[in-house]
C-alpha cells in the first residue's frame, strides 16, 4: 500500500487498506456486487481480478460486453463463470513470485497499473 499510495491515479480509485495474511488485498469499488482483487498465487503467479460476488447477471453483461472492455483495457483477460460456485471472477495474471524483493517495483507497479 505504500508504494501504491504515492500514485496520484491509484490514490483517486482506491483507499489504503489494511495488509492481512490472505493470499489477496481486496479493493472495494463503490458496490457490494464486485472488488477489484490483487492475488499471489502459489503457482507462481501475480493476478489482479475483478471478484463478482453471487450475481451471475452481472458476469454476464460483462461477458456480453468482452471485446469492448479488452479493447479500452488494452489487454485480454480470463472470464471464469465458475460453474456450481456463488461467485465469478475476470482476471488477469503474470509470472511472479511475490516473495522474490528482487522484483517488487516491478511487481508493485504491475498491480497498480492493472487495478487502476
Amino acid at each position: 500500500m505504500d508504494y501504491a499510495m504515492k500514485r496520484e491515479q491509484f490514490k483517486k480509485l482506491f483507499n489504503r487498506r489494511k495488509g492481512n495474511q490472505d493470499n489477496w488485498l481486496a479493493l472495494p469499488l463503490g458496490s457490494s456486487r464486485c472488488q477489484i482483487s490483487l492475488t499471489a498465487k502459489t503457482n507462481n503467479l501475480l493476478g489482479v481480478e475483478i471478484y463478482i460476488r453471487n450475481d451471475k447477471e452481472l458476469f454476464q453483461h460483462f461477458l456480453d460486453n468482452k471485446d469492448a472492455i479488452e479493447k479500452e483495457l488494452g489487454f485480454t483477460m480470463d472470464w471464469q463463470s465458475l460453474p456450481g460456485k456463488i461467485g465469478a471472477r475476470i482476471e488477469i495474471t503474470k509470472d511472479g513470485d511475490f516473495t522474490d524483493l528482487t522484483n517488487a517495483n516491478e511487481n508493485f507497479l504491475w498491480y497498480c497499473e492493472k487495478a487502476e
